[in-house]
């Protein structure tokens, strides 16, 4: 698989994880997702399941407030087309310049240790001598980390052996596909252990490009000088894509 293009390995991972999801996965949204919770369907449904985390909603500010990795925060949903593209999660209690590298800086590193998450960049924490409101305020700088969910240990478990279990639909999945029939045939030839094994790859650099985690500091509105942490759960592929041009 070395040598095909990056279109058509995109093109090989989008129509294996279709076809995982709609036989295999239709209850479970193959998504990133916020404390197991998929970021998908309705509004409605995903206040209903942070309800159910201990969430409580706030008819005033149209969010969510309670408890997220020891911090209270104000959770609010996003929606595109009715559908839950982003969940933003806003720390409730702003802090100094001091105190919100110092969150910024161990958010960084909770975020690395955790083997659920992947960044393409290397040191995304906030050196000692930097000046965040001067940077802020003059140069306009945004201070952020970004990171990409990865599946759990356990359902990269149960979709290999899903794809085990349904090798042979899988290749004719792709055999259907008059772009992918050559790849099909060829990859037909070789060993079924290393195929799943390539496919599992493909579908999670997929996954990957399409789900966001990612983290900025932002000026409080209420207390000048004074700082909070935005966090946004992204699925890209429940955002706008020029649909509507």
């Amino acid at each position: 698989m070395n040598n095909l293009n990056f279109k058509t390995m995109r093109k090989i991972a989008f129509t294996l994880l279709m076809f995982l999801t709609v036989s295999l996965y239709a209850q479970d949204k193959d998504v990133v997702k916020f404390m197991g919770i998929p970021i998908d369907g309705s509004k409605s449904e995903m206040i209903s399941q942070l309800k159910k985390k201990g969430f409580i909603y706030n008819l005033e500010y149209e969010w969510l407030e309670g408890k997220f990795n020891g911090e209270q925060v104000n959770v609010i949903v996003h929606t595109n087309n009715d559908l839950v593209d982003r969940i933003m999660v806003v720390t409730a209690n702003p802090v100094n310049e001091t105190n919100i590298k110092i969150k910024f800086n161990n958010l960084v590193r909770q975020f690395n240790n955790n083997e659920r998450y992947y960044s393409s960049e290397e040191d995304q924490e906030i050196g000692d001598n930097v000046d965040i409101s001067y940077e802020m305020s003059v140069n306009s700088k945004r201070f952020e980390a970004s990171f990409h969910q990865k599946h759990s240990k356990e359902e990269e478990q149960v979709m290999k052996q899903n794809m085990y279990d349904n090798y042979d639909a899988m290749i004719e999945q792709l055999l259907e596909n008059d772009e992918l029939k050559d790849f099909a045939e060829e990859i037909r030839k070789g060993d079924k252990e290393s195929n799943i094994d390539s496919f599992f790859a493909l579908i999670e650099f997929e996954y990957l490009m399409q789900n966001d985690v990612w983290f900025i500091i932002s000026e409080s509105a209420i207390r000048y000088n004074y700082y909070n942490i935005n966090i946004y759960y992204d699925n890209l592929r429940n955002r706008p894509n020029g649909e509507d041009l």
